[in-house]
């Protein structure tokens, strides 16, 4: 399985292969720096970037699951994901706590 991240993740790369030893995982800073050949080979995309569009998609066959790194999912382009049965998770309540502390302080 490979495991492609749009984002670098300092530390935690490290320790996720070391905990993961039979995923194969590749970080990049943006879209743009990855190859065709990772993008065609890729099972599981991790990212937040709205390059991640329908000619992202059609050029990542092999992909199966993004891991979206952030909660609105409004920029993916669901209908091309739909049809080709491509699960899709997000970060849905991550900010939850700190906006209510963050209006509460304001009442």
């Amino acid at each position: 399985m490979l495991v492609v991240s749009l984002m670098r993740l300092g530390d935690q790369e490290e320790r996720l292969r070391k905990q993961f030893p039979d995923v194969a995982f590749e970080f990049y800073k943006h879209p743009s720096v990855l190859s065709r050949e990772v993008q065609e080979k890729m099972d599981v995309l991790i990212s937040y970037h709205a390059e991640v569009d329908e000619e992202f998609i059609e050029s990542s066959p092999n992909l199966k699951w993004i891991a979206w790194y952030a909660t609105g999912v409004n920029t993916l382009p669901f209908k091309l994901i739909n049809q080709k049965g491509i699960q899709v998770t997000n970060a849905k309540g991550v900010h939850a706590q700190q906006l209510s502390e963050f209006l509460f302080a304001f009442i």
